[in-house]
Parts: structure tokens; C-alpha cells; sequence
């Protein structure tokens, strides 16, 4: 960053930024990170204060868990449940190392179920103190051969759709005392909404509709997700962006 002083620019390193004011009120901000992260957080939500999913992860603190690797967990998962359902499972399994790990655990799966031809091989080995006989086994799967997934869902979903190194900062992220505190923070900002991929066409695509009142067939939260699904956006207040006004009743 830079400082203009004395009508010259005078650059500043990253640390420097402890403090900032608020230009409207003139108040000082303690911590400017988190004051332009709420900003951010606000706008995403909109007035509807609902979370666009992938914008959800992205915003949780996670190592590594930029706009676009968010957008590949938001589509595997598909909603935040799904999401929490499948971390709360990464934290009770060893992390693995490598995609070979994860293949080992599906292959002695097929084993155990029978699914893998195994074939043992008898050995005799002469030796001065007398004969040793010992066995060996070798295991394949045929081609049409389907092997059972490593883990339950929706963890092996997400398994599918991060890498080692994810794997591994999700689960210190879930194991830190903080990730609590960092969902309640966002939460706070707008509840999450169901994964509606960029440039979906469905029904209701390019629209946008605002609700008032009480629905008589589902609650405004059910209403909210099913013009989503299909592409829909919902806002806060009408503009001249609105395509339908939804008048429950009062």
C-alpha cells in the first residue's frame, strides 16, 4: 500500500495497516481487515441476506480456499449442510496423504466384500533346518469390477472434489477452536443458499423476485430456494430490476 505525504507517495509494507478510519463517521477501525470484510460480506448477501454458497466458503479462513477452488466445493456439496455434514466426518478419519491412500481403502474394501479376485500361491523352501512353507496372495479387480467408495457420503464428495493438500487444511480449520467463531461471524450476515451454478439457465433464469407478507404453501425460506434452483435471484426491496413482486399475506 501506499500513503500520499507531503504530495508525494510513500510506500508502506502490508503490517503497517493497523488502523484505519472510517470516513463517514470518523470513526477508528482497530482492525481494517475485518471492517472491509464485513463490506464485502454485506454486499454479497444483499438485502435478502441470503449466502451465494461458494461465497460462503470462500469467506471462511481456510488455507487455500480461494474463489475458485470455493466454486469446486460449492458444486460438490451443493448445499451448506452438506458441506458441515462432510466436514464433522473429515474429522473423525486419518487424512490421507495422496489419491493412492484413498485407492488403497477402496480396494481392501473389495476385498473384504468380495468383490476382488484373490489368488493364493503355496511356496516350499528347503533349507538345512528343514522345509518352510509360506503363502502369498495376489489381488485384482476385473474391469467391470465397481469398488466401494473409501468413505460415507457427503465426505467422499468432497474428497472427490479437493486434493491432499485441501484435505489437510480443511481438517486444521475444523480442529481449530476458531472455526466455530468464523461460521457464527458470516452467519450473522445472511443464511446460506443452496449452490446455483454461474450461468445456470432454468426456468426462472435472469430473473428477480421480492416477497412480502406470509406464503400460504411454504415458508419464504422454501420459496427463496426454489426460485434459486432454477436460476431465479431473490431481493430485499423492489427496483427496477424486479420482475414479480410476491404479496403474501400480512
Amino acid at each position: 500500500m501506499t500513503l500520499l505525504q507531503d504530495g508525494k507517495h510513500r510506500r508502506l509494507p502490508a503490517h503497517a495497516l493497523i488502523e484505519a478510519i472510517d470516513a463517514d463517521t470518523g470513526e477508528i477501525l482497530g482492525h481494517p481487515v475485518d471492517y472491509f470484510r464485513e463490506i464485502w460480506a454485506r454486499k454479497v448477501c444483499g438485502p435478502e441476506k441470503r449466502w451465494p454458497l461458494a461465497d460462503l466458503l470462500n469467506a471462511l479462513a481456510i488455507k487455500g480456499l480461494g474463489p475458485q477452488y470455493a466454486q469446486k466445493i460449492a458444486a460438490a456439496m451443493g448445499t451448506w449442510e452438506q458441506f458441515r455434514d462432510a466436514i464433522a466426518q473429515l474429522r473423525t478419519i486419518e487424512v490421507p496423504s495422496s489419491r493412492d491412500d484413498i485407492e488403497y481403502l477402496r480396494f481392501e474394501a473389495g476385498i473384504k466384500q468380495g468383490l476382488v479376485d484373490t489368488e493364493t500361491t503355496e511356496h516350499r523352501v528347503q533349507t538345512k533346518v528343514g522345509e518352510i512353507v509360506f503363502h502369498t496372495s495376489v489381488s485384482q479387480s476385473t474391469g467391470s469390477t465397481t469398488l466401494p467408495a473409501a468413505y460415507p457420503q457427503p465426505l467422499a464428495k468432497l474428497m472427490d472434489a479437493a486434493g491432499p493438500a485441501m484435505w489437510r487444511a480443511l481438517r486444521d480449520w475444523a480442529d481449530s477452536p476458531r472455526s466455530a467463531d468464523d461460521v457464527r461471524a458470516l452467519m450473522q450476515f445472511g443464511s446460506p443458499s443452496e449452490y446455483v451454478a454461474p450461468g445456470t439457465e432454468g426456468a426462472m433464469a435472469g430473473m428477480t423476485f421480492v416477497f412480502t407478507g406470509t406464503l400460504a404453501s411454504m415458508s419464504r425460506e422454501e420459496a427463496y430456494h426454489a426460485v434459486e434452483q432454477m436460476g431465479g435471484r431473490v431481493r430485499g426491496s423492489v427496483t427496477e430490476s424486479t420482475t414479480a413482486l410476491v404479496v403474501g399475506a400480512e
